[in-house]
């Protein structure tokens, strides 16, 4: 029994541990992040959805105002189903949000804690490594301010991913390595596509260093399952995008912070350099501290003509993720495919907050004397911790979320991931003036004589005198289909709303929603890649059950 508590102690105090930056978050109702009733919204209809057996909802036919949106096709979903699977348990929306913003910080630290431990077999340097990881400003500006669940949950899993890199050739691990893998993609597209380019250089330098092939290729299996994985959603996601209004926006619009902001800038924004800032876009002192260090243990080994490779692989990450974010490197963001796809630059935050916690295990590891090693760890520690102590600030939300069952909104901001052919503010003026008719005769004359309407269907039986064109109160997109008479036929005009011409006559319209072959074979590629996973478990299981017998 006394053992058993010895064992758990530990693991029991890093818990604690964790927690205390966001002990705030207990005593608010909502924290009130930017994208807080966004978060809420998705998880709202993403409740509805699973309660009515779709678990997936390619298409959410009521929101924008009834013409639907196509969301959960093309956006990250591993928060919302987090959350909903919590508020179907029972929780209450206020509990659910915070387990949102306390859990995935927690995972990550744990996440980071383990991986530096494998890959330096010391304790003591992987809870120095896990508290910089922790306490960085970018994370509480995330969860404190910007309320980015994607991100966080990110976090969370994109140590795990390296963890795994360690001992790629463990079943278990590489299981865990390439769900992992498949979370982090389906927690924050723009984030997995960065640290995707990451891992493959990473991967590359460690069979360059140790020329294992075989653990090599355990470690691009690794990708390939998660990327399977996974499948489902990017597949589409990448299909669709160009569809989408976001796509449609023009890269010069996105903001650069000015280089001195990233070194210090005020919590709450103000003006540096005569440009406002909305909120800060600081490294952190104790970060960029460790990243001179970094770089005077590089010259140090460059002065005695040895390369150190890893050391010199994490600060050119560092150093080009600070590149990206200022204005210089605009031509990149222009011309690169996919980056834009990140959508702000300053975004790239979260690589100084990863790298400076692998810096800081590279420094002490590279120590000899043990007590000096351990004072400078303590001194790391406590150093973040100061440097970050006034970014734990909570402010309240008090709000009634009664509006929601009744919500019709876009679910985004601005209409971002909603089609670029349905213009916001007009599909909004149309919405106060009342008229809802699921088809309206905008062109000649005739009369409706039935209409109905289904989640994903429209029917219509409508006369016309004339040649005539008729609106229907749906937003064209892959998946959908119309038919006239049992003739499929394409729609005239998708720019708010689907336009399609009748000939005079007597006509039946059926339009309906069917997932599209690109959804259809990504779904199956996820699917079989469950399996296999699934069967590999088994297999593992059986395995260890036969060496147990033997033994």
């Amino acid at each position: 029994m006394r053992h058993n508590i010895r064992s758990v102690f530990p693991g029991l105090l890093l818990l604690l541990w964790s927690i205390i930056p966001f002990y705030r978050i207990f005593f608010v109702r909502f924290v009130d992040g930017h994208d807080f009733l966004l978060h809420i919204e998705r998880i709202f209809i993403l409740v509805e959805s699973i309660k009515h057996a779709v678990i997936l909802p390619r298409w959410l036919p009521n929101v924008l105002y009834g013409y639907g949106s196509p969301l959960f096709s093309v956006y990250w979903g591993v928060p919302y189903y987090t959350g909903a699977i919590i508020k179907i348990l029972g929780a209450s929306y206020e509990g659910v949000f915070k387990i949102l913003l306390i859990l995935p910080n927690i995972v990550s630290f744990f996440g980071m804690y383990l991986w530096v431990k494998k890959s330096w077999h010391d304790k003591f340097i992987a809870f120095v490594a896990a508290t910089i990881f922790l306490w960085t400003p970018y994370r509480f500006l995330d969860t404190f301010i910007r309320g980015a669940l994607g991100e966080i949950f990110a976090f969370a899993f994109i140590p795990f991913v390296f963890y795994s890199f360690e001992s790629p050739l463990d079943p278990w691990i590489f299981i865990m390595g390439s769900v992992s893998l498949s979370l982090l993609i389906y927690s924050h597209q723009g984030l997995a596509f960065f640290t995707f380019i990451i891992i493959c250089f990473f991967i590359g330098l460690k069979f360059i260093k140790d020329k294992k092939l075989r653990i090599f290729k355990a470690r691009c299996k690794i990708i390939i399952t998660g990327l399977l994985l996974s499948a489902f959603f990017w597949l589409p996601a990448l299909n669709f995008e160009r569809l989408l209004a976001n796509y449609q926006k023009s890269i010069s619009t996105l903001f650069f912070p000015p280089a001195i902001a990233l070194i210090r800038s005020a919590w709450e924004g103000g003006y540096i350099s005569g440009i406002k800032l909305i909120m800060s876009y600081e490294i952190g002192l104790m970060n960029i501290f460790l990243f001179i260090l970094g770089n005077l243990l590089l010259i140090y080994y460059l002065r005695k003509k040895r390369i150190f490779y890893q050391l010199l692989f994490w600060l050119s990450v560092f150093w080009i993720s600070v590149f990206l974010m200022l204005p210089v490197s605009k031509w990149f963001w222009l011309n690169i495919p996919f980056i834009a796809n990140l959508q702000f630059p300053f975004r790239l935050l979260y690589i100084p907050m990863i790298v400076s916690g692998i810096i800081a295990a590279i420094i002490l590891s590279n120590m000899k004397n043990s007590s000096r090693r351990i004072i400078l760890g303590i001194f790391m520690v406590i150093g973040v911790i100061v440097a970050n102590r006034n970014h734990l600030g909570v402010l309240n939300k008090d709000i009634n979320l009664a509006f929601l069952p009744n919500y019709q909104g876009s679910l985004d901001v601005d209409g971002e991931r909603t089609p670029h052919y349905m213009n916001i503010n007009l599909l909004e003026a149309e919405n106060r003036k009342g008229d809802k008719n699921e088809f309206i005769l905008i062109k000649g004359n005739g009369n409706i004589l039935k209409q109905e309407r289904q989640d994903l269907v429209s029917y219509a039986l409508i006369t016309v005198n004339t040649a005539s064109i008729v609106k229907i109160h749906r937003a064209y997109f892959p998946g959908w289909n119309i038919t006239i008479d049992d003739r499929r036929i394409q729609p005239v005009d998708i720019i708010n709303g689907t336009h399609i011409t009748l000939e005079q006559g007597r006509h039946e319209i059926i339009m309906y929603y069917k997932d599209p072959l690109i959804v259809t074979i990504s779904n199956l590629i996820s699917i079989f890649t469950v399996i296999f996973i699934l069967f590999k478990i088994m297999t593992v299981k059986k395995t260890l059950r036969a060496r147990s017998s033997i033994t």
